[in-house]
């Protein structure tokens, strides 16, 4: 769809004389339905439309019936097009509330003390294009990304300006990786992993943790944390002993079900024959059909742990690389249990299974005789908790020099 100039002229008609004023034919005609190809100038009238949408009143009006336990949080870039020109509408529509109108009533606004946004700073460059588009509109250009996050940045640094978000985490990297390729957007422009990404993430889940922020007049609070390294690793992360130790655990859990319970995402020949006489299997009560009658929660499990595990290895190859899995197979089972967690590991148990999964079964035998219910529920908890003491015990945090004790 192109610039709709209903859309654009609905509450202003000026607006749509103005916008003809400012923007080449080729950004008036552009192709929208690709994004706003770092024109956030355009995206912002569009994204405006949000206030109008009955979701919109309804995710306010659900926000006020939590009593405060809701968070908003938004991430997106401020020198293309699409995160740009939403980040800015969005916090505003989401302070402002909704404006009573006919067959609507009002819905006041969210307090500012829970909204949250990350900020993210110019992290990638785009090769040469093949080609001009087909419908001859503009294409996203290195040459503007460091102009468009220089004229967007004061917006959200200036208190008396900003669109009133509680908190801005700013997050980017100093040495901008280039892109495979160069695409207006789709499957097509379905990116590789950046640990920046990951970053925004973590952002989000440390603002929705702490439940915003303190009500004062402060707001809004900047938050940053720095790299260490060219190729940031585990203690680049802004986290806590606990959620790396959490985080260590996860991917031992990833692991061990991709080399056991459905190899590299594929199905075992027999895993009822395979689990025949294991400890936890048994003090879980589970007997030989619970796995075939599970199976397509297996497979489920095993094809998204297969694209976190592909997800892994593009952070692994990206340049600058993340440094938290060694996943620099294709195939998980190829990848030692041992040597799994990157900057981590301690000299253990020699032998037969020193390496393989029945180490970690160890593990899970302990978590098993500690719980009282049995069953596939069960399972799952001692897949998480027993991973997790395993993870503490074969990758201390006393390995990695540098570590805060938290």
């Amino acid at each position: 769809a192109g610039v709709d100039r209903q859309v654009m002229d609905a509450d202003a008609p000026e607006l749509g004389v103005l916008f003809d004023l400012l923007n080449s034919r080729r950004v008036r005609e552009m192709d929208l339905a690709m994004g706003f190809r770092g024109v956030p100038s355009v995206g912002t009238v569009f994204m405006n439309r949000l206030r109008d949408e009955a979701f919109f009143a309804q995710l306010l009006s659900q926000y006020h019936g939590a009593a405060g336990a809701t968070v908003f949080f938004a991430a997106g870039s401020v020198f293309g097009g699409t995160g740009a020109a939403a980040l800015p509408v969005v916090g505003r529509a989401l302070r402002d509330g909704v404006q009573q109108r006919p067959g609507a009533s009002a819905v006041r606004g969210a307090e500012r003390a829970r909204l949250g946004a990350a900020l993210l700073l110019p992290y990638f460059t785009l090769p040469t294009p093949g080609g001009a588009p087909a419908d001859g509109g503009p294409r996203p250009e290195n040459a503007v990304f460091a102009h468009n996050a220089a004229g967007a940045l004061p917006t959200y640094l200036d208190r008396e300006r900003d669109p009133g978000y509680g908190a801005y985490y700013l997050v980017g990297d100093s040495l901008p990786r280039e892109q495979e390729r160069n695409e207006l957007g789709g499957d097509a422009q379905a990116n590789v992993a950046h640990y920046v990404e990951l970053f925004a993430a973590l952002a989000a889940l440390d603002f929705t943790a702490r439940g915003g922020e303190e009500r004062d007049d402060r707001l809004p609070i900047y938050r940053a944390t720095g790299v260490g390294s060219d190729e940031p690793g585990w203690g680049d992360l802004p986290v806590d002993r606990g959620t790396r130790r959490a985080l260590k655990g996860a991917l031992v859990a990833l692991h061990t079900f991709l080399s056991f319970f459905r190899p590299n995402g594929g199905s075992p020949e027999d895993l009822a024959a395979a689990l025949h006489g294991v400890t936890w299997a048994g003090l879980l009560r589970l007997p030989p059909a619970t796995w075939s009658d599970r199976s397509d929660a297996l497979d489920a499990v095993g094809r998204s742990w297969m694209s976190t595990w592909e997800w892994l290895r593009e952070l692994r190859r990206s340049t600058p690389a993340l440094h938290l899995a060694a996943a620099t197979a294709d195939q998980p089972t190829r990848v030692p249990t041992h040597a799994l967690i990157e900057g981590f590991g301690r000299g253990g148990q020699q032998g037969r299974h020193a390496d393989d999964v029945f180490g970690v079964f160890r593990a899970w035998n302990t978590e098993a005789a500690r719980r009282r219910n049995g069953g596939f529920g069960a399972f799952m908890e001692v897949l998480r908790a027993g991973s997790e003491r395993f993870a503490e015990d074969r990758f201390p945090e006393a390995e990695q020099p540098g570590q805060e004790e938290n």
